[in-house]
């Protein structure tokens, strides 16, 4: 997304120009051509209006989203992917849109992204409490990564969700509550689960465990100023893991909070340096695929562990470094790496780090 340096007037025009050209090419909105309802028409009506001061291009931009009527017949289209990622979707006039939108589609809408930053809690009450999406599988409730910024009641996120229980993938962060107990009936088809540690503790701490659950990411939580993040969190919900999720076989850990990384990170690998796997890692005998997401001011220090780290997964197989660390950018650098993994984790079979993918079976230290 480009900056747009001008003044204050021409800024609120020429950001919704923008954020709709983003849209565009982000394909946050697919609009896909089958039968359903028109969207109504004194919504587009009014955010015609409001747009009457903005330069053609930019007022085509906006509207060419938005279905509508030409030459008397219908223009029929139907949403199966929305994806709100601006504030500008949640504020007059786009609110109506957006509501439209989503109720007009709600039979076929598979997949919805909101983000909340800078929006009211009421306005996601009202929004939520209208939506009922029967063919809902993916959902993404997401907000900066720093808590604070978080203005949406859990209550109203929780009567969404208790309303779908088609969802399979669900990420959403957020703070998780603290007087009442996760409904052992929630979500009975999730199978990818992405949020902070205290809210997986709170959707995994049932009466029944969550069966159908194959992928999970635990995301550290970011605070405002020098708060360091505790990561003995992490430790709870790995302990809690084999008891409720038996098909469990994918694990991604997010350190988005640099502090505190290395220290935990070392604490379950000098495990490894004194004898078997053991703790709360070497439990997850099912887990065989391992994601590790750092921050980059902390890679260096924590790259040095991660052999140890890793080796504590008993049944682990594949080991996925999506960003390439920079101390491991050198070959012979990455080869001392591999090389390690190699030695610690005998079953390990293959090793992906940024973009290159390393089989151990094949491999060769030349």
């Amino acid at each position: 997304m480009r900056y747009l340096y001008t003044t204050g007037q021409d800024l609120k025009a020429q950001s919704v120009a923008v954020v709709v050209e983003f849209s565009q090419r982000s394909n946050c909105f697919k609009l896909l051509v089958s039968d359903s309802t028109l969207l109504q028409r004194p919504i587009v009506k009014k955010i015609s209006g409001r747009l009457r001061n903005l330069p053609k291009s930019a007022k085509r931009a906006i509207l060419s989203i938005i279905p509508s009527r030409q030459g008397g017949s219908p223009h029929v289209s139907v949403l199966q992917y929305f994806h709100a990622l601006s504030p500008m979707l949640f504020q007059p006039p786009f609110l109506d849109w957006t509501t439209s939108t989503l109720q007009t589609n709600s039979q076929t809408l598979l997949e919805v992204s909101f983000k909340t930053n800078y929006i009211s809690a009421s306005t996601w009450c009202d929004l939520l409490s209208k939506l009922t999406l029967p063919s809902l599988s993916k959902f993404q409730l997401t907000c900066s990564r720093i808590m604070e910024q978080q203005t949406i009641s859990f209550s109203d996120i929780l009567n969404f969700m208790t309303r779908h229980p088609s969802i399979v993938s669900l990420d959403l962060y957020g703070s998780a509550p603290r007087n009442n107990h996760c409904p052992w009936n929630l979500l009975p088809a999730l199978e990818t689960l992405i949020s902070p540690p205290e809210l997986i503790l709170w959707l995994l701490d049932r009466k029944y465990p969550c069966k159908q659950l194959k992928s999970l990411n635990i995301v550290s939580e970011v605070y405002r100023g020098l708060a360091a993040f505790d990561y003995d969190i992490f430790d709870k919900v790995l302990v809690l893991l084999p008891h409720c999720t038996p098909s469990l076989t994918t694990l991604k850990l997010s350190f988005f909070s640099g502090p505190g990384t290395i220290q935990w990170v070392d604490k379950h690998a000098s495990r490894g340096r004194v004898g078997p796997p053991s703790g709360p890692l070497s439990a997850l005998k099912g887990i065989t695929t391992l994601k590790l997401e750092l921050s980059r001011s902390w890679e260096k220090e924590v790259t040095g562990v991660i052999p140890h780290f890793v080796a504590q997964f008993r049944g682990l197989q594949h080991l996925i470094y999506p960003q390439l660390p920079l101390n491991l950018a050198m070959e012979p650098a990455k080869r001392t790496f591999l090389k390690e993994i190699a030695v610690t984790c005998p079953g390990m079979k293959t090793v992906s780090i940024g973009y290159t993918l390393v089989n151990l079976d094949s491999w060769s230290e030349g």
